[in-house]
């Protein structure tokens, strides 16, 4: 892997490429390159949720039924759980540096939580006939919801911090 080579060599800090200490010090080229991957991750995933968020929208005020309504969430939910599900296979396929193996480990885990509660939740969407049906099942919903959410975004925002404290010029848009 050239990205490798590039890395030894952005590291080496005049003395080889082994100072004695290398367990104590942290690669900022390998967490530069991890973040670089990530964030064009966590763009392309964004922009896809926007999209579905903005779909959604135009077709529940182009519904005339209750029905179109329904399946414009199903639509959404499924079109988003696709996306949440390319982005986490995209995760996994990244290697985390030592410094940010926890937080990433606990991003890829907490996504996992939220896509088995999409799949639930699609379950039960498929079974509304109508849109207060769809309200009243988000409210009832909305606990386990936003404790799934959290555990990502709390996830995210220690991949952050591992940026900042690195001066890792990134902003991986952590959801607060």
């Amino acid at each position: 892997d050239l990205s490798c080579g590039e890395n030894s060599a952005a590291a080496d800090n005049g003395d080889g490429g082994d100072s004695g200490d290398s367990d104590s010090s942290v690669d900022t080229a390998d967490l530069e390159d991890y973040f670089a991957e990530i964030d064009a991750i966590f763009e392309e995933a964004d922009s896809e949720l926007d999209a579905v968020g903005d779909d959604l929208d135009a077709s529940i005020n182009a519904a005339t039924t209750d029905r179109e309504k329904v399946d414009a969430f199903i639509d959404a939910f499924q079109h988003s759980g696709q996306t949440v599900e390319t982005a986490l296979l995209a995760m996994d396929e990244v290697e985390a540096p030592k410094e940010a193996e926890d937080a990433h480990d606990a991003f890829v885990d907490a996504t996992i939580g939220v896509l088995q509660l999409s799949a639930d939740i699609l379950s039960d969407l498929e079974e509304m006939t109508t849109a207060d049906e769809v309200d009243a099942y988000f409210t009832e919903r909305d606990p386990e919801l936003t404790d799934a959410t959290d555990a990502g975004d709390a996830a995210c925002f220690d991949l952050q911090d591992i940026a900042d404290e690195n001066g890792i010029d990134v902003d991986l848009n952590c959801e607060d």
